[in-house]
């Protein structure tokens, strides 16, 4: 018995093409079962590195205390980041450079001319400060009956909160000699100052104003802390007096703890970040980065002229096809998170 096919030659060309066209959609399937895959894997190796971090840090709560203690949940929060060398105390900013620290912005919208930028890290048992202040006109302390609050300077607010809160001053001499005083009492008629040296700072004029770096000992620090910047005008027949800074409520400090970095470091992964929050999503540690160097290898000079040219043929047609058919993600990013102090969500 002949089995004969209802199709010619051109019916049977035909169903062949249909054939080996479904190879490239099946191997495209294939691509993207192996890409999901892939992507579960990553996933529990994430989850499986992320309960390793989860169980070296449980029970030990000494880790998660930072110096402010428990706040409430919207406390404002001064973020000081454990910084990788010390600042030597000279009002010039190259020892901040690299380290790391977020920048936060003060302006004020009455004078245009007076803002600051400032910097918190902490190294050792100290906490420093750094204001980079935009101020044209410059107020000194040039002699000892000069009055502070008529001069340029900076107020420091040390303590748990208002009722064991310590007030310093920090008046600008001749660079780059910063005097401190500790407030003693304060009403609208006198102050009451004597001299402090627990809290060291140092100052440089800049372009713009000038720089204060300030260093405080952790062990009169409290927990909180507040500044106002102050800026005295004098003019021929008034004196206009500025403030600027964190307001009447103290800024929660917070310390990342350097064991919670030991640990990380000893669990980093390339390509990957790990944080490590308090229950308020506070930043306490992290380690790693997303971002990655992209290397170019160039093809070898010495290849023979076909390799060259299938090489070069490939890039111009299979690739243009592969770029378009699976998209990879842009190794060269804007990482938003890099610096942040608190998480949400």
């Amino acid at each position: 018995m002949n089995l004969r096919i209802p199709f010619g030659i051109r019916g049977q060309v035909f169903l062949v093409s249909l054939v080996l066209l479904a190879i490239p959609w099946v191997g495209y399937r294939y691509i993207l079962e192996v890409e999901n895959f892939l992507r579960q894997g990553q996933e529990r190796t994430l989850s499986g590195t992320a309960q390793a971090i989860a169980t070296a840090l449980h029970d030990r709560q000494q880790l998660f205390e930072p110096i402010s203690g428990s706040e409430r949940n919207g406390s404002r929060l001064l973020y000081a980041r454990t910084l990788a060398k010390p600042i030597a105390l000279d009002g010039e900013i190259a020892d901040w450079r690299g380290q790391n620290v977020k920048s936060a912005i003060y302006q004020d919208s009455t004078n245009e001319q007076f803002s600051f930028t400032q910097q918190t890290g902490k190294y050792d048992q100290f906490l420093f400060l750094l204001f980079e202040v935009q101020d044209a006109d410059l107020n000194l302390l040039r002699s000892p009956d000069t009055q502070t609050d008529q001069i340029d300077h900076l107020d420091l607010t040390l303590g748990h909160g208002d009722a064991d809160a310590m007030r310093f001053r920090l008046a600008l001499v001749k660079a780059p000699q910063v005097q401190t005083f500790r407030v003693l009492s304060s009403d609208d008629a006198t102050e009451q100052l004597e001299t402090d040296t627990r809290i060291q700072s140092a100052w440089r004029k800049s372009k713009s104003g000038y720089r204060v770096e300030v260093k405080i000992p952790l062990e009169i620090l409290g927990g909180k802390v507040g500044f106002d910047v102050v800026n005295v005008s004098n003019t021929a027949d008034l004196q206009r007096i500025d403030h600027l800074g964190s307001g009447k409520e103290l800024l929660s400090v917070v310390i990342p703890g350097v064991e919670i970095d030991s640990i990380l470091r000893g669990t980093g992964r390339g390509n990957a970040r790990v944080w490590v929050v308090d229950h308020l999503g506070r930043v306490l540690a992290r380690t790693g980065t997303l971002q990655t160097n992209v290397i170019k290898v160039d093809a070898p000079s010495n290849d023979i002229w076909y390799k060259r040219w299938m090489r070069q043929l490939h890039a111009a047609t299979l690739r243009q096809i592969y770029v378009r058919l699976m998209t990879s993600p842009n190794k060269q990013f804007v990482d938003d998170l890099e610096n942040a102090t608190e998480l949400e969500g």
